[in-house]
């Protein structure tokens, strides 16, 4: 039979590394583009093999020319090469040299390619080698279904690219390494199957019967048959009559058909009849698809310790002796087919009173020794359930009545199918011990309790010591006190600051069967009886709280269920009720004076704890106002060295609080007020006064910025000054924001008055204008009138221009805004600007490149750039240089909040600039003033 073990798992590899071979030969044809058969060239192909020593290539071809070509190609992909020009010198070659891969030309002039390809594969030397037909005559679909029918790996028609050549010969190539690895990966996976210490036989299924396929060599050897006497046969019919049965009628054999891993013990019979005892382990095998199509399964020879089971039955005699002279008692106990004891050893008479005779004669003896509140652990032992292995401890009714303790170790005996038969065990009465350890366990529990008392203060000073709330503290104080007193319920409230009288309850430990509380309002006013119990630091202890009225009524009231003793610890914070903490039992009389003086020292505890607590909250949300404040805040010490600074004043100054610590607050000087500004306002403050006043401060970047202060003195408690504390407001914004709002009004007055007048001015020159040009036109040219007319029509336009400009400034004229290219007008504009400037100022123009258009009116952009140059050279008398920039630019929300009437978006920068004497501040102030 073909050998198959791996096969279907191999099959799967090779598939896929075909599907590698094919993507990388198509990414290495798409690196070739010569043509063989068409050509020959001298190019380099990529892709060249980088192993050592390279594969060999046969090339059998007849044409001379083409044969060069293809070996040249080959070579430079890092190829060896040999070639053959007939068919007979392509034999002797390929049997001298034994190549990886033969290119054959189909059409030979001796003998044809696919006889020459059918040689090669009947060669065994020639296993290896892999054959790829070329033709340029048999290209038809029959001829190439020929080639391969022939023997050969590929059938390549010609014309082919290099590139598909290689792509060819590199796939081929890759199919040949990884048949060669699934080979040896074949070879080594049989010599481990055969080599293996374990008797291996695969089977397959054959209508539910299990027939071998193959087997190893151990199998051979140890049943003494040769491999063609085993291989088809049935598996059954090298087992024992026993093990046939479990194999086939007891399930065996399907149950390894289903998955399951399947171990069990199985007889073997060698051909001259000998027994062989092994332990089988067998395992489904499956097809390609998942389907069960046999099973693997491996016998290991327990020959040995079938012989060590003998030796041990053997002892059993000599551990009878020893279990009837032991002091515990030793017992057997049948689970099937009827319950019983089978062995019982004599020391049951002096542990339980009851003889060997009496367990044999009763089967149900041993559940009736068991005390009843112990026979449930007794079920799980006779229904498989318990721990086996561990010890077990039952309390026992001697036969005189009273209660013994033992500790028993059971072992669970279970046949082949699982099912527990028996149970071995062993029982020693530990009676003496449970006394001592009784005693023990007291005396631990009152150190424990003493212990955990220690602890529980030790709790709540180390909670109340960390950043902790007053709700999660009281819930581990409620937790505590019921773990220490064992409490059936404690329950917290706090008393709520907005409504007299009244609690809340806002931490508990409830018993499982309590509802919650959480949450719940008691209003105190309503148990006044309780309300004047808990103005005192004292705890309020009732043993019998049915007794007292008072305790009844607030137990339901904070709804601790029933109620036996109680604890109520009053929480007080300056000598008023700040909450409470209630603690009860179920029982009477739980709880002692000791108890109630504990309880005492936690409540003190806990009252300091809330007291930090309110204190450190305080803090904390003053702490986060100043930090969210939008206004900045300094502190200083009593040297004026900064100590804190907020946010919000590293988000105006522009320094970090690193860099303001430590420093005196002096270094935000801008210099604009004078040493005698800053000595008044010392002065208030070290008088203990509050200092109000604006003043101007210089941010990190050089920019100055306004400020409205207060500054206020901190004294301690004998009323020193220790910090000076400045809050300041940023008003930067507003001031400017305000100087453009009046600026804006002015400019709107002179706006109205210029509108009026050259209203005025416009309808006195309509009627000028209008008589000179009738005067003009009624007169002859060569009339002096004639002559005067002119002039007063050439006054009168200059006018008109005037008042052009006039109703242009104050918003009164259609302008005609269109899209331009800024540029262009400046461009266009170069050689007036140079007859406006003259010679002693040099021009420069800088253009954006890719400048956005814009929407302007070209008349007014032109007279402001002249107007700005006419400006710029007044500036410069004795020469200099003018220059014009355009640039892209976008406004950001902070730059339009600064700038009254801008919008934020894209815009175009015109940008003038000389070299001139410049402006004093006070003409800056005044510069968009019309007619300044």
């Amino acid at each position: 039979m073909e050998w198959y073990t791996p096969g279907d798992h191999a099959w799967y590899s090779l598939v896929r590394l075909m599907t590698e071979h094919n993507r990388r030969r198509q990414a290495d044809m798409d690196t070739c583009d010569d043509t063989v058969g068409q050509g020959s060239s001298d190019r380099t192909i990529s892709g060249t093999p980088s192993s050592a020593p390279p594969p060999l290539i046969l090339i059998v071809d007849d044409d001379a020319a083409l044969r060069t070509a293809t070996a040249r190609i080959l070579r430079s992909a890092g190829y060896a090469v040999v070639e053959a020009a007939t068919g007979a010198e392509g034999l002797r070659r390929a049997a001298e040299t034994h190549p990886a891969l033969v290119l054959l030309d189909v059409v030979l002039p001796d003998i044809g390619g696919i006889e020459v390809c059918q040689r090669i594969k009947r060669d065994a030397r020639m296993a290896g080698t892999y054959v790829i037909l070329l033709s340029a005559i048999r290209t038809s679909p029959d001829d190439r279904s020929e080639g391969l029918e022939g023997g050969a790996d590929d059938y390549i028609p010609r014309p082919v690219s290099n590139r598909e050549l290689l792509g060819h010969v590199q796939a081929i190539l890759r199919i040949r390494d990884v048949e060669q690895e699934l080979r040896l990966e074949s070879a080594r996976y049989r010599r481990l199957f055969e080599e293996a210490p374990v008797l291996h036989v695969i089977t397959r299924d054959q209508d539910g019967i299990p027939i071998i396929e193959e087997c190893n060599r151990l199998w051979l050897t140890a049943l003494g048959y040769t491999r063609a006497e085993v291989i088809g046969r049935p598996l059954a019919d090298f087992y024992s009559p026993e093990s046939r049965h479990a194999l086939l009628e007891g399930g065996g054999y399907q149950r390894a058909l289903s998955g399951k891993l399947t171990s069990a013990e199985r007889e073997l019979v060698t051909r001259d009849g000998r027994i062989i005892p092994t332990l089988l382990t067998a395992v489904a095998e499956t097809d390609a698809e998942g389907r069960v199509v046999g099973t693997r399964a491996m016998f290991v020879d327990i020959s040995a310790r079938k012989q060590a089971e003998a030796a041990l039955r053997e002892s059993e005699q000599r551990f009878r002796r020893l279990a009837e002279n032991a002091q515990d008692l030793i017992y057997r106990y049948r689970m099937v087919p009827d319950r019983g004891f089978e062995y019982v050893s004599p020391a049951a008479t002096r542990i339980t009173g009851y003889t060997p005779e009496e367990h044999y004669a009763d089967p149900d003896l041993g559940f009736k020794l068991v005390h009843p509140e112990d026979r449930h652990l007794l079920q799980h032992l006779s229904e498989g359930e318990a721990d086996w292995g561990r010890p077990v401890e039952f309390r026992w009714r001697h036969k005189n009545g009273h209660t013994i303790w033992t500790e028993q170790i059971n072992t669970p005996i279970f046949d082949e199918t699982g099912k527990l038969v028996a149970i071995e065990g062993i029982a020693r009465d530990i009676t003496a011990r449970k006394k001592a350890d009784e005693a023990l366990r007291t005396t631990e529990h009152e150190l424990r309790r003493r212990n955990r008392e220690l602890t529980l203060l030790n709790r709540i000073i180390s909670a109340s010591a960390t950043d902790i709330s007053p709700e999660l503290l009281l819930q581990i104080a409620c937790d505590e006190l019921a773990d220490v007193f064992s409490a059936s319920a404690v329950t917290a409230l706090l008393a709520d600051e907005r409504t007299p009288d009244t609690f809340r309850i806002v931490a508990e430990c409830q018993a499982p069967d309590q509802p919650s509380e959480l949450g719940s309002v008691v209003h105190l006013s309503a148990l006044p009886a309780v309300q004047g119990m808990l103005s005192r630091p004292v705890a309020l202890r009732r043993e019998d709280v049915s007794a007292d009225p008072r305790f009844q009524a607030f137990a339901a009231a904070v709804g601790t269920g029933r109620t036996g003793s109680a604890m109520i610890l009053p929480l007080l914070m300056e000598g008023r009720p700040a909450g409470l903490m209630n603690v009860v039992a179920r029982e009477p009389g739980r709880f002692t004076e000791t108890d109630a003086r504990v309880a005492e020292g936690v409540a003190r505890q806990i009252e300091v704890a809330l007291a930090r607590i309110g204190v450190e909250q305080s803090r904390r949300q003053l702490a986060a106002a100043i930090e969210q404040s939008a206004e900045s805040v300094i502190i200083t010490d009593a040297d004026a060295s900064i100590v804190y600074v907020n946010p919000a004043f590293e988000a105006i100054t522009g320094y970090s609080r690193a860099e303001a610590l430590g420093q005196n607050p002096r270094f935000l000087k801008s210099g604009q007020h004078d040493a005698e500004f800053y000595r008044r306002m010392w002065a208030t403050l070290t008088a203990g006064q509050v200092w109000h006043g604006r003043m101007v401060n210089r941010r990190k970047d050089g920019s100055l910025y306004t400020e409205d202060a207060t500054i206020s003195p901190v004294r301690d408690e004998g009323g020193t000054i220790i910090n000076y504390v400045g809050v300041k407001r940023d008003i930067t914004r507003e001031l400017a924001l305000e100087e453009q709002f009046l600026r804006a009004q002015r400019m709107e007055a002179v706006r109205r008055l210029t509108a009026g007048i050259a209203h005025d001015f416009n309808n006195l020159l309509t009627a000028i204008n209008g008589f000179a040009e009738l005067l003009a036109t009624s007169v002859p040219n060569d009339h002096p009138a004639h002559s005067m007319a002119l002039k007063i029509q050439s006054a009168g336009r200059r006018a008109a221009d005037l008042v052009s400009q006039l109703l242009a400034y104050s918003r009164k004229q259609v302008i005609q805004p269109q899209v331009l290219d800024l540029n262009e007008v400046i461009s266009s504009m170069d050689t007036m600007l140079q007859r406006i400037i003259g010679e002693d100022i040099e021009l420069e123009t800088i253009p954006a490149v890719g400048l956005w258009p814009v929407s302007v009116d070209r008349t007014q952009i032109e007279q402001v750039i002249v107007n700005l140059a006419v400006n710029a050279r007044d500036a410069m008398p004795h020469g200099g240089r003018l220059t014009i920039e355009t640039s892209n630019v976008t406004l950001d929300a902070d730059y339009v909040a600064r700038h009254l009437g801008a919008e934020a978006g894209d815009h175009v920068l015109l940008s003038v600039t000389d070299t001139g004497v410049g402006m004093s501040p006070e003409v800056k102030e005044r510069i968009f003033e019309p007619y300044f």
